[in-house]
This record gives structure tokens, C-alpha cells and sequence, in this order.
């Protein structure tokens, strides 16, 4: 009985001393392990149809529209030179075709004149609505 009553202090002691090392070191910054939270959610089913039109985005300021979406492909009122490229949608990533890359654009939101993407190359959430000319 005697060496069940001292272990119990041992281990107290042992798991006190442990949470203080942490909260030491987590004081001092050496902690380093990183959390990532990922957040699962249904891809959306994209019809061509829906796409189509003039898309201008809320955020600009520009007198002219984004782009303008057609059967198969996309353009850009405020390029210079060529302005027209193709497109495909591969489930609900908007893939764009430019002369020397392609864009991939995640559909995060189509409803109604609304349209949300989330570009992947440079981590921009654009929202576009849609308005005729």
C-alpha cells in the first residue's frame, strides 16, 4: 500500500513538470506545430448557360466590364492585343487559356447576376455581377 501512495506523487509531480515545460517553451515560441484546417464542401455542377454574359466586379472602378463570357470563350474588354481565349470548365474550376498559361479559377458561388471565384494562382475571391450593355 505504502508504494501505491508513492507513485501517485510521482506521477503528479511527472505530468505537472510536463505541462510546465510546454507552457515554457510555447511562452518562448519554440512550439511550432501548425494547424491546418481544411474545410470541406460539395463542388458546385456549372452549366455553360449560367456563365454566359458581361461580368463586371464589385470592387472596381473601372468604366468597362471584367470579361465577357460566351459559348467557349472569354473576353476582356481592357486587354490590349488579344483579348479573346479560350475556356473550359473542368467541374467547378473555370480553366481560362491565355497565350502563355492557364487560369484556374474555383466557382465558389453562381446565383442569379452573382457569380464568386476564388482564383488559385493568386488567392483573390473576386465577386462579379452580372448587368447587360
Amino acid at each position: 500500500m505504502n508504494a501505491k501512495l508513492l507513485v501517485l506523487p510521482v506521477l503528479i509531480l511527472t505530468s505537472c513538470t510536463h505541462k510546465g515545460t510546454n507552457d515554457m517553451a510555447a511562452s518562448k515560441g519554440e512550439l511550432q506545430t501548425p494547424v491546418v484546417l481544411q474545410i470541406s464542401r460539395k463542388p458546385l455542377v456549372v452549366n455553360r448557360l449560367i456563365l454566359k454574359g458581361v461580368w463586371w466586379s464589385i470592387d472596381s472602378t473601372s468604366p468597362t466590364a471584367a470579361f465577357k463570357i460566351e459559348d467557349s470563350t472569354v473576353y476582356y474588354p481592357d486587354r490590349e492585343g488579344e483579348a479573346t481565349f479560350r475556356y473550359e470548365l473542368n467541374g467547378d474550376t473555370l480553366v481560362i487559356h491565355f497565350d502563355s498559361y492557364d487560369s484556374n479559377s474555383i466557382i465558389v458561388k453562381i446565383e442569379g447576376d452573382t457569380l464568386v471565384l476564388h482564383d488559385s494562382d493568386s488567392r483573390n475571391i473576386d465577386t462579379l455581377l452580372r448587368r447587360s450593355i
